[in-house]
């Protein structure tokens, strides 16, 4: 391996991978100390951390889209993880920072850190925070990773905290009730801070905001959503103002994190002294929003493809709920699918077999992967209609081999899974279609 000032991306990427025996640490004292040694430990910038379950992303890509129409703000954007490449984890005014920025970072945490072991996923905190610090960001919009309290990124008192929607994932870390998975989440609420909250939940969450006297705005009682009759348009109010927006639900943006958006938008932009959006910039800000793998449509070697990164209970409802509109009445032929072996495979498979004729299952890598062999064992209900694939590029062969021409073909799961499909349809000359 190249010392730190020649490693390449790809080097650094298996250097950090590999500086902490677990993927998985949480805990807050070395990457505190690290950030204090690098003087990152409270940003300059404005701060917003978003936390939840499902929707922290979109909510993100959401604000970060609407700060950019208001005009004169930097703006530095996490997303948490990646699709296709690390970079897009750090965004600037909408781009993802190069290489030589991230391996710019990359060595001067690792000089910071002198012996204290790091995870991946504390490197890439780090470097996030570094790169939004030597941009000179005025807004920082942080996705939690993992829960809230132990997360990386919660050595940041923001200034503004968001919490999209609470269901259970990551039991093995966070706890096996939404209660106790709330109370992870609620880590990063701090005294006397503004906070917004998605439409239910739970008293875990609620009662810490109470004590600790925090200003919240929550979705459906102070941010109040309304669609209109035609389905064309949403309302959205909050406490100072009302707007009307294009709908957008068939884009995989969940109204609730839109109004949570907006809000935050609001929110910045009053604390900043910056004039809130006018409603033409509204309507371009609604009309603009896309989230690559999030209820994604492609249409490429003659089948049509929705990419959806659906990988606990919350988000496989969402997207049994709307895969007929997306797809039509019709069940859909075939759907690819591969999940981490934490994750409860064979019941995201039961919210969407009613509407999937045939299974393809790939397999996922890594310590916490699964061969598809073990997920069809698992899913042995459903043995009639599952094929094996020894890869995601061999399913999706097999997927496009079984649906007939003009037929929906369905890939949802973990980041890798859709990450992968995004990268085969890519080189089989996808176009997106709306």
């Amino acid at each position: 391996m190249p010392d730190a000032a020649k490693r390449t991306l790809p080097e650094w990427l298996t250097y950090i991978d590999q500086t902490h025996p677990q993927s998985v640490a949480l805990g807050l004292e070395r990457v505190r100390t690290v950030a204090e040694r690098l003087s990152l430990k409270q940003p300059a910038a404005f701060s917003v951390l978003i936390a939840g379950t499902n929707g922290k992303g979109s909510t993100a890509i959401a604000l970060e889209r609407l700060l950019l129409i208001a005009g004169d703000l930097r703006v530095g954007v996490t997303l948490s993880p990646h699709l296709e490449q690390f970079n897009e984890r750090i965004r600037v005014q909408g781009e993802l920072v190069d290489d030589g920025a991230v391996c710019t970072a990359f060595a001067a945490i690792e000089d910071a850190r002198g012996d204290l072991p790091l995870t991946y996923f504390e490197f890439a905190a780090l470097a996030a925070l570094y790169c939004f610090d030597r941009a000179a960001c005025d807004v920082i919009v942080l996705e939690i990773g993992l829960g809230g309290r132990l997360d990386a990124f919660n050595i940041i008192d923001a200034d503004l905290a968001v919490i999209t929607s609470i269901g259970l994932d990551h039991q093995a870390w966070l706890g096996d009730t939404l209660d106790a998975i709330g109370a992870e989440k609620a880590g990063i609420l701090r005294r006397g801070q503004q906070a917004l909250f998605g439409p239910v939940m739970p008293s875990s969450v609620t009662d810490r905001a109470r004590a600790l006297e925090v200003d919240v705005a929550t979705v459906g009682v102070d941010l109040a959503i309304e669609q209109d009759p035609a389905g064309e348009h949403i309302r959205l109010t909050n406490r100072r103002s009302q707007i009307r927006t294009p709908w957008i639900d068939d884009r995989g943006f969940v109204p609730a994190n839109v109004a949570l958006a907006w809000a935050a938008g609001c929110t910045v932009l009053t604390q900043l002294s910056r004039p809130l959006l006018a409603p033409p910039q509204l309507k371009s800000w609604a009309r603009a929003l896309v989230m690559p793998g999030r209820c994604e449509r492609r249409a490429a070697l003659g089948r049509h493809w929705l990419l959806d990164v659906g990988h606990n209970p919350l988000a496989a409802d969402y997207l049994a709920a709307r895969l007929q509109t997306f797809c039509g009445p019709a069940p859909v032929p075939v759907a690819v699918f591969g999940c981490f072996e934490d994750k409860p495979g064979p019941e995201l498979m039961a919210r969407l077999a009613p509407q999937v004729e045939q299974w393809v299952l790939v397999p996922t890598d890594g310590p916490r992967g699964q061969s598809s062999r073990a997920l069809a064992a698992a899913a042995e209900p459903l043995a009639a209609r599952v094929h094996q694939a020894t890869s995601v590029e061999q399913g999706l062969r097999m997927a496009h081999a079984l649906a007939p021409p003009g037929a929906w073909v369905l890939v949802f799961g973990g980041f890798a899974v859709v990450g992968a499909a995004r990268a085969w349809l890519d080189g089989a000359g996808a176009r997106c279609e709306a």
